[in-house]
């Protein structure tokens, strides 16, 4: 196989893990239907208005391959519980490595061939981000065991964006990855990528059960690939921003005005042109606010 070929000619089936996102999932859809030749959506049992904003988009954006499924009854591993942080003591049976493993399933048995790009609903990808996916996943020199994790700004609302640092009074790069630019997440499971075809199946991190990875566990790629893109962004990853989530405050956090950044790799004005049935922003305090609400 001539694999620079088939990577640029061949459809991309993309699948968007969504669970209770129904501030970020319709404009996570119109970023990437228009992008992908089969979009797939994989709902966890979500409970709120994500199904609502789903049928919202196909009534008005018409997708020419959509597809929607509840994967809420199934599990993979019904004796693995974790709790959803390192230092949390509570466990729980739903977790990210599940979700994940159930996306690909789905993914595996509609397009086993094909290259397969996992985003998360909260991610709202930029106008030319498949452009520039294709450019490096066409280099791949071992696609049955390469993958790739993309570069996103950590997004509070269309006007903030958060910090990733170890510090909240002063940046302070995280140990162990490269960064462009300090609001950036430069590589993780938000928007992730591989060859259905190949051997990386997504599975429980060895160290940290919530939270997946891709099995069998490669240096290259866990430690070469994850965290290390300081490439310009791909797109948005819309931090918290969900109902569940609308009381968080950002009060002594470090975070930053979109208008206070000098940023030409990043096209700001995306955040304004997609579509957020809830539109909120942070007030003097760092507390989140809402100004708008369609429902």
């Amino acid at each position: 196989m001539n694999w620079e070929t088939f990577s640029k000619s061949t459809p991309w089936i993309a699948t968007i893990q969504t669970y209770n996102n129904d501030w970020t999932i319709y404009a996570c859809l119109q970023q990437a239907c228009k992008q992908f030749e089969h979009v797939v959506i994989v709902d966890d049992g979500s409970t709120d208005k994500t199904m609502l904003e789903i049928d919202r988009f196909i009534r008005r954006e018409k997708p020419k391959s959509l597809h929607v499924f509840d994967v809420s009854s199934l599990d993979p591993w019904p004796e693995l519980k974790a709790p959803k942080r390192e230092w949390m003591s509570e466990v729980t049976s739903k977790t990210q490595s599940k979700s994940k493993f159930k996306t690909y399933t789905v993914a595996k048995q509609l397009a086993p061939q094909l290259l397969w790009v996992s985003i998360e609903s909260d991610v709202i990808l930029s106008d030319d981000a498949r452009l520039r996916m294709v450019d490096r996943v066409s280099k791949w020199k071992e696609p049955e065991t390469d993958c790739e994790f993309f570069n996103l700004v950590m997004t509070i609302d269309p006007w903030h964006v958060r910090s990733v640092s170890k510090s909240e009074e002063t940046y302070e790069k995280p140990d162990g990855i490269k960064h462009r630019r300090e609001y950036d997440h430069p590589g993780d499971w938000g928007l992730a990528m591989s060859w259905l075809g190949g051997k990386l199946t997504p599975g429980p991190d060895p160290s940290f059960p919530y939270g997946p990875c891709y099995l069998p566990w490669m240096h290259k790629n866990q430690v070469g690939k994850k965290g290390q893109d300081d490439t310009a962004p791909f797109g948005f990853h819309m931090l918290s921003y969900r109902e569940s989530e609308a009381n968080v405050t950002y009060e002594g956090r470090r975070f930053m005005k979109i208008k206070d950044l000098e940023d030409k790799e990043v096209d700001w004005s995306l955040l304004e042109r997609v579509r957020f049935p809830v539109v909120s922003s942070l007030n003097a305090s760092g507390a989140r606010e809402i100004i708008s609400c369609e429902w």
